[in-house]
């Protein structure tokens, strides 16, 4: 077993990377924001949404499906949000 020190280094290491990737996502979002703009196109897209939660539900498997989906669903949140004020106020640019 390992022991409490190691656990939260590893959850450390972890938080880092989904921070990066989270950075990468939300400059992503943007652009898509951008897009839908540009094309006229709405902001909501609950096919899409579906779609995401059910492949994030098949990829992290039952046990953790019920906590992915309501982290999926935040990130939406988020991402529409974005989409529809801009990046954040509180943003350093």
């Amino acid at each position: 077993m390992k022991s409490l020190a190691d656990l939260r280094a590893e959850i450390d290491d972890l938080d880092g990377k989904m921070a990066l990737i989270l950075k990468r996502r939300l400059a992503v979002v943007d652009e898509i924001g951008e897009a839908k703009k540009a094309a006229g196109a709405q902001v909501d897209d609950l096919n899409r949404e579906e779609a995401i939660l059910s492949r994030v539900s098949s990829i992290v498997g039952e046990r953790y499906s019920g906590d992915a989906k309501r982290l999926f669903v935040s990130l939406f949140d988020i991402s529409k949000a974005r989409q529809k004020r801009g990046p954040s106020p509180f943003a350093n640019k």
